[in-house]
């Protein structure tokens, strides 16, 4: 767990929310359904799982998928692809040390 300003988590978290729905997940995988919480018995309960995690994995996708899906990402989350480059380093620099 690595802390991060509240202004890279949300412009983060878009684009995170983007990355879930517009790419595929490895062997058809939906991270989300995964951290959904559970019943004692493993059954997915009906709540929501909370937004309060960002899943590095996931947005280690950007830069693998191709030049224009990086600009329609970063647009969904309000930011330019530069933008959103600059947000993945600096999360990468928090964590270097780990």
């Amino acid at each position: 767990m690595v802390p991060t300003d509240k202004e890279s988590f949300d412009t983060l978290q878009k684009l995170q929310d983007y990355l879930v729905t517009r790419t595929p997940q490895p062997c058809g995988l939906n991270s989300k359904s995964f951290r959904m919480p559970k019943t004692a018995e493993g059954r997915p309960t009906r709540q929501n799982a909370p937004n309060l995690f960002l899943d590095g994995d996931t947005l280690a996708v950007f830069e693998q998928v191709p030049w224009r899906e990086q600009h329609a990402a970063a647009a969904s989350a309000g930011l330019t692809r530069d933008e959103a480059l600059l947000h993945l380093r600096r999360l990468l620099e928090r964590t270097a040390f780990l």
